[in-house]
């Protein structure tokens, strides 16, 4: 993913607590940032939104959080991240690469 967005011009970077964000000109905050999961069990999604909403709570203004997933979640779980303004970012993997499905929708400001 970090070679999909440099391809796109972005910069990228990661700290011990987010394993893959978009930092905004504003020192410290993030344009977007991303969370992946490679299933889409209960426990995983849990985890990702726990991820997503307690590492971006303290930004201003709040980046575009989105949550990579190799499929679609149900639609109340799809409900729910809509709700909480949480983009899905689809993958699949050929021969161990990802493929990223949505990703210009998934970036758009």
């Amino acid at each position: 993913l970090a070679c999909e967005l440099k391809v796109r011009g972005f910069k990228v970077a990661n700290d011990q607590n987010r394993d893959l964000f978009v930092p905004s000109k504003t020192a410290g905050c993030m344009d977007f940032f991303f969370e992946a999961k490679t299933e889409v069990s209960t426990s995983s999604i849990y985890q990702g939104l726990g991820q997503l909403l307690f590492h971006s709570v303290t930004q201003n203004p709040k980046p575009k959080l989105i949550f990579v997933l190799p499929k679609k979640p149900d639609s109340w779980t799809g409900d729910v991240l809509k709700q909480l303004e949480i983009r899905v970012l689809l993958f699949e993997l050929n021969q161990n690469q990802p493929t990223f499905l949505n990703l210009d929708d998934a970036l758009k400001v």
